[in-house]
Order: C-alpha cells, then structure tokens, then sequence
C-alpha cells in the first residue's frame, strides 16, 4: 500500500481535488501545474493517484458516517415525502400537524419551516431531483448509447431489395435471415 499522504506534494494536491470533484484539468492547476488537459488526465490515470483519491473518499464517508444505504435512504425519504403528513384540511382551511407527529422520514424530506404574514409555509427538497438522482443510481436510465453504426450504403439498398424479396423478415426488432421453403421441382441436370 503507498504511504499516505502521497510524498509528491502536487500529486497529494492533484488528488485531494479529484476526490474534491474537481475535473481532472481543473486539479491539475490547483496542484500547481501548468494547465494541459493531456497531462492532467494521465496523471488522473496512474495506479498511484488513483488508489489515494480513494483513500480519500473512503476516509471522507467514514468521516461523514456516509455509506451509500445512506445517502439511498435519504433520496428516498426525499423522493416519496407525502405533505398529507405534515398538513390536514379542517374546516376547508390548512392546518399544520404538531411536528412531534412526524415521522423521521417526513422531517428529512422538509427544507424549511417559516411563518410569515401568509401563515405558515413548508418548503420540502426537490422530490423530482431526488427521483432522478435515485434513477440513476439504480441505473434505471440508458444513457451514452451508441447510436454509431457502420452499415454501408450498398448494404442498406441490398437489405432492402432481400426484404422485399422476403429472404429478410424483422422480428422483434431483429433482422431474421427466412430460409426458403424446399420444393418438390426436380433439378434438370444438362445431359
């Protein structure tokens, strides 16, 4: 294992800001390097920079009692807050639940209590965003498909008189080379 911190003082720096969530470039002049993106982003390669900005992040978490249940946690509670929970209507008019009510789960998903000359108002965090960000944590979205295809024009204009032949069918999506029935013509050999 390499010794911690890193002995070069700019490579040490280089990682604490990738650990940071600084871009590679952006590490690479706060450590105190000329700006290049080529160089930055090799150094951002080696083993040895590599292994400390996890170091650095696994320290961070622990430090932080963060764990990635946790932060799931979190975005759940987030996510699937029901305001119904903090708020009832009586008498047709909006009457806030003593919060000594509520459940944890409703008081992590609340930003802020005030009360002003409107009355009380209860703002909770971005649920849309904490869906999203669950989302993509549960790679629940594509993302960075390849659409590139290198299919040649004579290739295209040749499937497409095959499948008006009917020697191509598409199935599900998939192009399905058909077999042709065996007939019963005899084969006239020249004699």
């Amino acid at each position: 294992m390499p010794p911690w911190p890193l002995k070069n003082s700019k490579h040490e720096k280089f990682a604490l800001a990738i650990a940071d969530g600084k871009t590679c470039a952006e590490a690479y002049v706060l450590a105190g390097y000329k700006k290049n993106k080529g160089n930055a982003t090799s150094l951002a390669a080696t083993p040895e920079i590599q292994s400390r900005v996890s170091q650095i992040k696994i320290e961070a978490a622990a430090a932080a009692q963060a764990s990635v249940r946790r932060v799931v946690t979190e975005l759940a509670r987030i996510a699937f807050a029901d305001i119904t929970e903090a708020v009832e209507i009586v008498d047709g008019r909006v009457r806030v639940k003593d919060t000594a009510s509520w459940s944890p789960d409703l008081r992590a998903a609340v930003a802020e209590i005030s009360d002003g000359r409107d009355g009380v108002r209860i703002k909770f965090h971005s649920k849309p965003q904490a869906i999203e960000t669950l989302a993509h944590h549960l790679s629940m979205f594509k993302e960075n498909v390849d659409l590139n295809v290198s299919v040649s024009l004579a290739d295209l204009v040749n499937g497409s008189y095959r499948l008006e032949r009917g020697e191509l069918q598409v199935v599900d999506g998939k192009m399905i080379e058909v077999t042709p029935a065996p007939t019963d013509a005899k084969i006239r050999t020249a004699e």
